[in-house]
């Protein structure tokens, strides 16, 4: 779960400084290109993971959630990524028969973007709608505050049964 969410981390990362508009200077003539420099690795904490057997199947649905940030710049390298932002993982998995995880779901987001994708903490696993069969209550974070969110967890993904701040 940790290396699944450090790639989903990664791709969150590459996106955001795919959609990055930065000022292009030219290449003088004549030189070279340098090697791109690989980038600092982020700096996990507060790593959580819990299972449930939300189907009475015996089959685990595991809950990976942590946060992140970008280590301070070394001294001396310009800055050019942004270390400031708290970044928020949430991941949801089952092992499948070969012993892989399949996801169903993953919400990456950092402070500055809750009101795309909200922060979520997950809370318990509850029966909201008596069919005994779990789903899973989250308290989510957004740009809108704070509320409650209840997922059911499928094969393919986790489906939206309730959000208190988004109505429908």
């Amino acid at each position: 779960m940790q290396e699944l969410a450090h790639q989903q981390l990664q791709a969150y990362l590459a996106a955001q400084a795919k959609a990055r508009i930065t000022p292009e200077s030219q290449p003088a003539k004549g030189t070279h290109r340098s090697v791109a420099k690989k980038a600092p690795e982020p700096i996990f904490e507060n790593e959580k993971m819990i299972a449930y057997d939300l189907w009475n199947t015996n089959q685990p649905v595991m809950i990976y959630t942590a946060d992140a940030h970008m280590p301070p710049p070394a001294p001396g390298s310009q800055g050019g990524m942004e270390t400031d932002l708290q970044y928020s993982i949430t991941l949801a998995a089952y092992p499948d028969i070969y012993g892989g995880l399949h996801k169903i779901h993953s919400g990456v987001t950092d402070n500055r973007h809750l009101d795309v994708t909200p922060r979520l903490e997950l809370v318990d696993a509850v029966d909201a709608d008596g069919d005994n069969r779990g789903e899973l209550l989250f308290r989510e974070t957004s740009d809108a505050g704070p509320g409650w969110i209840i997922y059911r967890a499928t094969a393919d993904k986790l489906w939206k049964m309730y959000d208190s701040l988004n109505p429908e």
